[in-house]
């Protein structure tokens, strides 16, 4: 139910609002991104030793010397994993129909 007498200042405060949206965004994002990277034994990150093969044998260097391997799993939004499988399905759809 709407009150008439209700003030709400997140809503009336214009690009204030905005920016603490974008800032919310951010850390949601940020909190996401840390629990993938400390959690990486959960997500069976080791299973991807080709990973770390391809990136060796491409530039002619050890793994150390490239930082910390984070795998970003296919369900995080963005993921070049997670663009694959929707190309994926999106191709499959046009086959279909």
């Amino acid at each position: 139910m709407e009150h008439a007498d209700d003030f709400n200042t997140l809503h009336l405060s214009g690009r204030l609002f905005q920016q603490y949206l974008a800032d919310m965004w951010c850390k949601i994002e940020k909190e996401k991104l840390l629990f993938v990277r400390l959690n990486q034994t959960k997500l069976r990150a080791d299973l991807y030793q080709g990973l770390i093969d391809a990136v060796s044998a491409r530039n002619g260097s050890e793994p150390q010397q490239h930082g910390t391997r984070v795998v970003l799993p296919s369900s995080f939004t963005g993921s070049p994993r997670q663009m694959h499988q929707l190309y994926q399905v999106y191709i499959y759809i046009e086959e279909v129909y």
